[in-house]
C-alpha cells in the first residue's frame, strides 16, 4: 500500500491511498509499459430454475405487465381529458 498526502493551496489536504494488488497478472509490453488484466471468474453451468423460482418469475412478470399497462392507461386517459 502506498500512501501520500497532497495539500492544495493550504486550505485542505487530500489523502490518497493506492493499493497495490500483487495477484493481478500483468505483462511487460514493448517500451517497458505494464499491462494489467482482470482476474477471470470461474465459469460454471447455471442450474435451471426450481418450481418456486418459476412461480416467482411468473408472478413478477404479471405484476410488471399490470403496472406498465395501468400507467399507460392513466397516461392515455389523462391526455384525453381537457
Amino acid at each position: 500500500m502506498i500512501c501520500c498526502t497532497i495539500v492544495i493551496r493550504g486550505f485542505f489536504s487530500l489523502k490518497i491511498v493506492i493499493f497495490e494488488v500483487l495477484i493481478m497478472p500483468y505483462t511487460n509490453e514493448e517500451g517497458g509499459r505494464l499491462n494489467n488484466f482482470a482476474a477471470e471468474p470461474k465459469v460454471y453451468q447455471a442450474a435451471p430454475p426450481t418450481k418456486s423460482q418459476q412461480r416467482n418469475y411468473l408472478f413478477w412478470g404479471v405484476a410488471a405487465i399490470t403496472l406498465v399497462g395501468g400507467l399507460l392507461a392513466v397516461a392515455f386517459y389523462a391526455s384525453q381529458a381537457g
